[in-house]
């Protein structure tokens, strides 16, 4: 779709939609493709840009049909005792449920969470009625679920798309940076809606919701093992680059870099980016697709490495 306060403009490439083509090619050929793709990007601030990138992205993943695979992908990670979400059908609210086993017909047997408990046998359609539930956490009784912020992009992207998205939970766009900063600029709206709820941001979200998007700080401790095997990494800052690109180089990425912005891990970060370029190969896909017409202003550089 098109942000319309960003997008209906006239005249040359503006930074902002830039950032969205940018973020629209990581949301679709990169996550596609068979080799790990890096940018890295020297702008003179980073404000509001790691929110454009991953409204592109954003925007590319909520379009892209639901795969053949569906159904084989969710097959795969149910295994006794987990959590998961159930929705008999549309107009009705989720719940948490345990999944038990599989029939010998190949459906889910799943058992709620009330006091005395009941188990239901799923029939056809069943991939359509559950999603695995994001925290594995237990719950002493049951409870109902709305996410009210996915509803407001049913408006705007296929339901089909959506649900399916929500139940393989396949997809996270990670943003690392300036947590605070982060967290007050996806407050701002576009197209009166906020940023936050375009990208299904964890923060502003009630426990167990459905999210695209998860924040961290540059300066996080803890163990970030687990992600979705679709997972695109935003850097927003070369000490989040420096402080975890060891730990994420398994999923493509993007790195912003302001000269303004204090960095104490600059000239170290540099030199990994540098001996990064040096050895490996540039993404001519990224090259092929924005090089040609990059605002002034902005610095690029890329390197892929493979899975």
């Amino acid at each position: 779709m098109f942000f319309k306060d960003i997008e209906m403009t006239t005249g040359s490439l503006n930074w902002a939609q830039f950032f969205l083509k940018l973020g629209r090619l990581y949301g679709q050929e990169i996550l596609e493709d068979e080799l790990i793709h890096n940018t890295i990007i020297k702008v003179p601030y980073t404000s509001y840009i790691p929110h454009l990138l991953s409204l592109g992205t954003a925007d590319q993943i909520y379009c892209k049909p639901s795969g053949e695979t569906e159904i084989d992908d969710l097959k795969s990670k149910l295994k006794p005792g987990l959590l998961i979400y159930y929705k008999p059908s549309v107009n009705q609210v989720e719940t948490p449920h345990t999944f038990i086993d599989f029939t010998d017909n190949g459906y889910p047997i799943i058992e709620d969470k009330k006091r005395y408990s009941t188990r239901t046998k799923l029939g056809e359609n069943w991939e359509n009625k559950i999603r695995i539930a994001n925290e594995q956490v237990i719950y002493k009784r049951n409870r109902t679920l709305k996410n009210k912020t996915i509803n407001i992009l049913k408006d705007y992207y296929p339901i089909r798309n959506l649900d399916s998205l929500a139940r393989s939970n396949n997809h996270r766009i990670l943003l690392i940076g300036n947590e605070r900063k982060l967290k007050l600029e996806a407050q701002e709206k576009i197209d009166n809606i906020e940023i936050y709820s375009w990208l299904l941001m964890r923060p502003f979200l009630h426990l167990q919701s459905y999210y695209l998007t998860d924040i961290y700080s540059s300066k996080y401790k803890g163990d970030l093992n687990g992600l979705p095997r679709s997972t695109v990494v935003i850097y927003t800052s070369l000490d989040a680059f420096y402080n975890f690109y060891e730990e994420l180089n398994c999923f493509s990425s993007i790195v912003l870099y302001s000269s303004v912005e204090s960095n104490p891990t600059e000239i170290e970060a540099l030199s990994m980016v540098v001996d990064l370029m040096d050895d490996n190969g540039s993404s001519k896909l990224i090259e092929d697709a924005v090089f040609t017409n990059i605002p002034k202003g902005i610095e690029m550089g890329t390197w892929v490495v493979k899975k």
